[in-house]
């Protein structure tokens, strides 16, 4: 692989990215315009906020899960490793 096809992924990779990332940010502001004209004031809040805690609760919960389950296993599969009868 030349260093100029690594690049092109790359790059490709990189505007998939921000291109689904400007999709998500448009797609919420259009729901929220949404729900705005079909709901009152006090339930685009309640789901507002609503949707605000469940953000909250999703980075506090992941925050380290990925890096705990990542050790975990392998302290397991290598002291399961360890105990292999030669």
């Amino acid at each position: 692989m030349d260093i100029y096809e690594s690049r092109d992924k790359l790059g490709t990779g990189i505007s998939w990215l921000y291109l689904s990332s400007i999709v998500s940010v448009l797609a919420g502001a259009l729901f929220y315009i949404f729900i705005s004209h079909l709901f009152p004031t006090e339930i685009v809040g309640v789901f507002a906020l609503l949707s605000a805690i469940l953000t909250l609760f999703q980075t506090i919960f992941t925050l380290g899960l990925s890096n705990g389950i990542q050790h975990f296993i392998s302290y397991h599969l290598g002291e399961r490793l360890h105990y292999i009868p030669i």
